[in-house]
């Protein structure tokens, strides 16, 4: 088990930005096994990670306060040293059986300059001897730069630290922060790697212990199309067409997934043989893995479900071939989820010219027409962008863990 210390100004409650990414960190870290401290100005608990106050560490305070109106009248009082020496007293002892440290923005902002020294002497000292640490640098903010802030000259000392490169690993959140800090520290921009900030999609989405569950055995993260009919399954759906369409979305190179809701009806000998047929096509065009009976996969949809699948989906592909009002286009309108459909009443009546309707109903032309729609769709593109590349999952299991695990 690989024993890490996070280490920042303050942690959540603290509402901030970097408190935000700590916390998904944190968790990141600790369900891939990892032992984690966070150390900070204040303690709160964040699952299973141990948290450890050291107050000298928070920017808040009148003797923080106090030490940065000196800074900015160009004093170095016993204060700072004093305040210094402390921090690095309490870092070192509670750094003392972390094997990885990762330290969050404090070294490129003029907030608590006390802690940027003390922590500039350990890495130093590190330096010098055996170093039982790996220390990394997560880059943020940098304030000599933001015209937001009133900054010193970066000669004089302590301004000077933010600009004096240490023998760590660096991280910026963007290619942008990448190149800032390359300029400002002199050091090559390959030598920074770019992880970005992410997103909890299950949380942001609201999306239930069901719903996680096809998620995630599918990795529907990474798909490129996940197309939605929400129905029983009676033939007068004309599933078929849908079944035919990923195929069709799987021969054009698109990782598509085609997801049905309803189970046969067991008393109607019509439903449960039309099921039959469903099946041995899903087998026959080998889409076994791209089809997604809900039903058998032990989920009566509900409406929690339901709102989940379609927070989760591309587009609401309706294959019917006959209907009488066409309720999923309601949902999918409230759900802001574009819809595809055979050009027939009263679906016209319903979606005007407010959804994308097919003439043909060849299953080529119709998977043609639903690339182009998501090629061409910025907001489909983002969706699906965010998904693949900015989930904290994704982003921990492709950039961060290796860091870690190599």
């Amino acid at each position: 088990m690989i024993k890490i210390a996070i280490v920042h100004f303050s942690v959540p409650p603290v509402i901030g930005g970097v408190e935000t990414i700590i916390e998904a960190h944190t968790r990141c870290f600790l369900n891939n096994g990892f032992d984690v401290k966070i150390i900070a100005g204040n303690k709160d608990k964040i699952g299973d990670a141990q948290s450890i106050e050291i107050k000298e560490l928070s920017c808040l305070g009148e003797k923080a306060e106090k030490i940065r109106d000196e800074i900015d009248r160009g004093v170095i009082s016993d204060s700072f040293y004093t305040l210094k020496d402390k921090i690095k007293t309490k870092l070192l002892d509670t750094i003392s059986d972390r094997e990885i440290i990762i330290i969050h923005n404090i070294l490129s902002v003029h907030f608590n300059f006390p802690a940027v020294a003390a922590i500039h002497e350990i890495i130093g000292r590190a330096d010098t001897q055996v170093c039982p640490y790996k220390f990394i640098f997560w880059c943020h903010d940098i304030t000599l730069i933001d015209p937001n802030y009133k900054t010193g000259d970066s000669k004089d000392f302590p301004w000077s630290l933010l600009v004096s490169p240490l023998n760590i690993k660096y991280i910026a959140i963007s290619r942008l922060r990448q190149r800032e800090l390359s300029e400002l520290l002199h050091i090559p921009k390959k030598s920074i790697s770019v992880i970005p900030d992410g997103i909890d999609e299950v949380s942001f989405l609201s999306l239930n212990s069901n719903i996680v569950f096809i998620v995630n055995k599918y990795n529907l993260l990474d798909a490129d199309i996940v197309m939605l009919f929400p129905s029983r399954i009676i033939r007068r759906k004309n599933f078929e067409l849908g079944i035919k369409v990923v195929s069709e979305l799987k021969k054009l190179g698109k990782k598509a997934f085609f997801l049905i809701t309803g189970p046969p009806d067991p008393h109607n000998i019509i439903s449960v043989e039309y099921y039959k047929e469903l099946i041995a096509l899903v087998q026959e065009l080998n889409v076994t893995q791209n089809i997604i009976f809900l039903y058998d996969e032990g989920i009566k949809v509900d409406d929690e479900d339901l709102k989940n699948l379609y927070s989760i989906s591309d587009i609401l592909l309706v294959s019917s071939k006959r209907e009488g009002f066409g309720i999923p286009l309601l949902e999918a309108g409230i759900m802001k989820t574009p819809v595809f459909s055979l050009k027939m009443e009263p679906l016209t009546e319903v979606g005007a010219e407010d959804i994308n309707y097919y003439i043909s109903e060849n299953p080529k032309d119709i998977a043609e027409a639903v690339i182009k729609f998501i090629s061409t769709n910025k907001t489909a593109r983002m969706f699906r962008k965010v998904l693949r590349d900015y989930t904290w999952n994704n982003i921990f299991e492709k950039k961060i863990k290796p860091l870690f695990c190599s």
